[in-house]
Order: structure tokens, then sequence, then C-alpha cells
């Protein structure tokens, strides 16, 4: 599998993506498991998926093949401390999500999605919630991936080695 560098991140991507968009509808949830070990087993990296493809059915056959393969505590960990930090607030999990997102230094803009006018309603609340430094202490920590080197702590150990091909940017 060849590699190409996701633009000045040093992420590192395979040159292929699989798509899911069939995943829930033509593939079945044990197929879609077998073709995403297949592609990882190939070095395969960089998956697509949507919340449209099989009417979001695809993004949780995705979920639950990564639960099953890193069953994280930190996925925990974060699910925690959202709601805490929502409802000391008074306010939605959503909405703090998307606080925390947007005051990212890196963040330009925020893409919303909803199904109704009140899930769009809520998210556009998050505009107006400026998180505490605490707060955002406490969701930094629990997303935090632990190692001090990411990508080359623990997470990317594969990364040290992997060389892109000659050429690649």
């Amino acid at each position: 599998m060849d590699y190409r560098t996701l633009g000045a991140s040093g992420c590192a991507l395979s040159s292929l993506c699989l798509g899911t968009m069939t995943f829930g509808s033509e593939t079945d949830e044990p197929g879609a498991h077998r073709q995403l070990d297949r592609f990882v087993e190939a070095g395969g990296t960089f998956i697509d998926t949507a919340d449209v493809y099989s009417n979001g059915v695809s993004g949780q056959i995705i979920g639950r093949w990564l639960a099953d393969r890193r069953g994280t505590p930190r996925t925990w960990q974060i699910i925690d401390a959202a709601p805490k930090v929502a409802s000391e607030r008074g306010v939605s999990m959503a909405e703090v999500a998307l606080a925390w997102v947007a005051g990212r230094p890196a963040v330009t803009s925020t893409i919303l999605g909803a199904r109704t006018e009140g899930q769009l309603d809520t998210s556009l609340r998050a505009a107006g919630l400026r998180l505490t430094a605490e707060e955002v202490s406490v969701l930094d920590t629990a997303s935090d991936p632990g190692p001090p080197d990411y990508p080359h702590g623990e997470l990317g150990l594969e990364q040290r080695g992997r060389r892109l091909s000659a050429g690649t940017p």
C-alpha cells in the first residue's frame, strides 16, 4: 500500500480509500467487517462513510467494528465528561460538543447536521455557548489520545517506520 501525507498535518493516509456506501444494504454486517479487516490487513487507513449511506446503517456497522477492534476506555471517558459539563451548564450534550469543537484553535467552521428543525435549533444554540477554561480542560483531558508525541506514541507505532513512496508529497 502506498501512503500520502494529508497536507502539512504529518498524517499518512493510504492511497486507497475503502468506500462503505453498500454496508448495511448490499453488504451485510459480517461481510462488511470482513472487508474492513481485509482492508486494514492490506495497510488501508482511509475509510469513506457518510450518515446517508444505507440510511445511517453503514456508520453504525463501522462503529461496531471499531468498538470490537479497539474497545477504548477513552471513548467512555468522553461520554462521561460531556454530560457532566452539559448538566452543570443546563445545556444539551450536542451544544457542549459543538461549542468544544468550534473553540478548537484550528477549526474555522463546524458542519451541522440535523434531521429535524429542533435538532438544528439545538445545534445553533452552540454558537452562543462559550465554555470556560475549566470545562475545556475537562473535555480535553477526556479526549486526549494519551501519547505525548502522537502520532508517534502508542497509537502511531506503525507510522514510525512507515516509508512513503518516492515522490509523494
